[in-house]
Parts: C-alpha cells; structure tokens; sequence
C-alpha cells in the first residue's frame, strides 16, 4: 500500500514538475495573451461607447458580435454540409501542431501534453495512424532508438493514468500491435465518429452557447 502510494507521489510531482516547465508555461502564457488581447479591443470599444453614449463606438462593439451570431447560427442549421469541410481543417491543422510533438522525453510543451491526453483518453495515435509522427522532427529528435510511437498511444496502466503517461506493455512503444496500442487507431476519426453519433448533443452545446453569448451581451 505505502509503496503505490510513493509510486503515484513521484508521479504527480514529475507531471507537475513537467507543466511548470519553462517551455509549457511560456506556451500557455502565450495563449493566454493572444486570446485577451482579441477580447480587449471589442470590450474597450463597447465600454467606451457606454459611457460617452457613442452611437459609433457601440455600433463597432456590436457589429462583430452580431456577425458572429449569424455564423454561428448558419453553421448550425448547415452543420450536415460543412462536415466534410471541418474534417479538412481539422487535419490540416492536427499535422500542422504534429510537427511540434515531443512526446515524453523532452521538456513539456503545450502541444505534446495536449496530444498525449488526447490520445489517452480517445484510445488512439497520431491523426490518421502513428506514421503521422514521422513528419515531426522535434519527436525524431527525441524519441528513443527503434522507438516506433509515442506512449500515448499505447494501452495505459490505470494505475499511474492521468498523473503519468506510462503503458502497460513496456515493449509497446517499440513493438507496438493491436493488443498493446491503439497505432493504427487515428483520433481524428475517433473524434470524428463520436461527433457524428452525437449530433443532438453537439446541437444542443451550440444552441447554449449562442444563447448564452446573447444574455451575456
């Protein structure tokens, strides 16, 4: 018992070591700044014009917005039709952040933890299949000799999931077959069959979000 116990201890303190890296927290940081600073102006705008009751001001605060609730409310009703044209960003931009992944033996940052959790928690590797590691070079660089996939796309120990990403077959990530790994699994398939087979709930979710952009604005 006080030796799983230390066990899970060491691997919580090398995940959390891991996140307060220099490179995942300049990542998130980064993120964090972008996403602000697309807030900041609209909501300058919109406050200013309050204030000074600018008919202008206020008219650039809204105008965006109400742009956006008409996007957002034509996708919705054309979802089934722009299903194959999301399935195209969504890999281009899935093989766009695959040339930043690391995997686990280099400094954590904000792509690789993503992907490894994704990975984990869908049951699959790489976006179509595990060859979409071979266009990363950072993951070349830093794999081990012989290794063939990351160990996100193995079968993980329980025991250690989420605190570590540590498989079950410690042979996985160089032998990987169907028994041990999820290699030939890709997750944007995965992500995509659970979306199709959810389709009401990926409705309702917008739906929400919508009115919840509207009592909020």
């Amino acid at each position: 018992m006080s030796s799983s116990y230390l066990s899970l201890s060491r691997s919580m303190q090398r995940t959390v070591l891991s996140l307060l890296s220099h490179t995942f927290v300049t990542d998130v940081g980064r993120l964090l700044l972008g996403i602000s600073s697309f807030l900041l102006l609209p909501s300058t705008l919109g406050y200013v014009g309050a204030v000074r009751e600018s008919r202008l001001l206020l008219f650039l605060y809204f105008a965006p917005i109400l742009v956006l609730w008409v996007l957002e409310l034509v996708f919705l009703i054309l979802l089934p039709v722009f299903q194959p044209i999301l399935y195209n960003i969504s890999s281009w931009l899935g093989r766009l952040s695959l040339t930043h992944y690391r995997g686990e033996r280099e400094e954590m940052n904000l792509v690789s933890f993503l992907w490894n959790y994704v990975m984990a928690q869908l049951e699959c590797c790489g976006l179509e299949n595990y060859l979409d590691f071979t266009n990363s070079s950072e993951w070349k660089r830093s794999k081990l000799n012989l290794q063939l996939v990351p160990s996100a796309c193995c079968i993980l120990d329980q025991t250690k999931y989420p605190w570590t990403i540590s498989p079950e077959d410690s042979h996985c990530v160089f032998v990987p077959t169907k028994y041990n790994s999820y290699w030939m699994q890709g997750c944007l398939p995965r992500l995509s069959e659970f979306l199709t087979q959810n389709t009401s709930l990926v409705i309702l979710v917008l739906i929400f979000i919508l009115t919840l952009e509207i009592i909020l604005v």
